[in-house]
């Protein structure tokens, strides 16, 4: 795999997860179950864990002509820590991204090159704003929300075949739908732009229960815009919850600094 698509995979669902400022919630009807009561269950039902090690995953990125492949792995430290490493040759380590609350590093260990990001640069470089709360719950098939923690119980909540239910809301620039299944585990999220430049869907499927923690092992993302179609699917095939692991944050002093407008030039 070329290197700009492989920074592509690494980055290409963890910077475009929307979450504007300006909300506008749609209202509960009279007669169904309150927003707070069913995101209450919702998160309930999320996989509750503090570590989480996914050290064998297939990543895959798919545009509308090619698809790219490779090994992967994933560390979590919940509320603290998301480390992603994609190894496309016999386990070796080329690429990796590091998110942290106050910023994420991106490394091209290739070319001895890593690149540093806030989130504030993130959201201006590409129009969204977003924080790491935003990629923890994207990660870990939990509820996030484009509206602010304490209005997302204002939430309109419909009911959707088989017996799931679907949590909407929207701000001045967009909708979101969450799909829930009987479970209240989420399956779906579908986020819209009402002015039509960019959708993003997220589905989770295969849940498993492995040392008490019910989670999907398969993740997939699927980005619109203006110029293309771009999935990145995620397989797991072995994960661990609660370990004893450690996360440490790579050493920059070992890597040139580049410009973070310099690694979107390579993707675009």
């Amino acid at each position: 795999m070329k290197a700009k698509h492989m920074l592509f995979l690494l980055i290409a669902t963890s910077l475009l997860l929307p979450a504007c400022k300006s909300k506008k919630l749609l209202t509960t009807p009279s007669g169904k179950p309150t927003g707070k009561d069913v995101v209450s269950l919702v998160r309930a039902a999320e996989p509750q864990f503090q570590t989480a090690l996914a050290s064998k995953i297939t990543a895959t990125l798919k545009t509308e002509d090619k698809s790219y492949s490779s090994p992967a792995a994933c560390r979590i430290f919940r509320d603290s820590t998301i480390q992603l490493s994609i190894s496309p040759f016999m386990g070796i380590e080329l690429f990796r991204i590091e998110f942290f609350k106050e910023n994420a590093l991106v490394f091209d260990k290739m070319n001895g090159v890593f690149y540093r990001m806030s989130y504030t640069e993130m959201s201006e470089l590409l129009s969204v704003e977003i924080e790491f709360k935003d990629i923890q719950a994207a990660v870990c098939n939990g509820l996030f929300s484009l509206a602010d923690t304490e209005s997302i119980t204002a939430t309109e909540i419909r009911d959707v075949e088989p017996s799931g239910k679907e949590l909407r809301f929207e701000t001045a620039q967009i909708e979101q739908r969450t799909s829930v299944d009987s479970e209240y585990r989420i399956r779906n999220v579908n986020i819209v732009s009402k002015n039509g430049s960019f959708s993003l869907t997220i589905a989770y499927e295969d849940f498993r229960t492995i040392e008490g923690v019910n989670a999907p092992q398969k993740l997939s993302f699927e980005l619109r815009n203006d110029r293309q179609l771009l999935n990145c699917d995620f397989s797991v095939s072995r994960l661990q919850f609660n370990q004893a692991i450690r996360v440490e944050a790579t050493n920059t002093e070992r890597y040139t600094e580049g410009k973070l407008s310099d690694l979107l030039n390579q993707i675009n």
